[in-house]
């Protein structure tokens, strides 16, 4: 969608209900509390099955603080 590209973060949360991030916002998107932590509300096991049938370590960029905030 185009509006991802043309508007800052701080704009598109009041726009949508999930929003998936490149890695490379995430950081900046945790630290000004833009985002929720989805372990606070996706079951451990779910997590769990996600990072053993990852492939490679892309998935761990998506983890900030402890916290996956995909």
């Amino acid at each position: 969608m185009k509006e991802f590209g043309d508007n800052r973060i701080e704009q598109l949360i009041n726009l949508y209900d999930l929003i998936i991030l490149d890695h490379s916002y995430v950081g900046s998107a945790a630290t000004n509390k833009l985002l929720l932590p989805l372990d606070d509300y996706l079951p451990g096991a779910f997590l769990k099955t996600q990072h053993e049938q990852r492939i490679g370590k892309g998935v761990n960029s998506y983890w900030y603080h402890n916290h996956c905030l995909v």
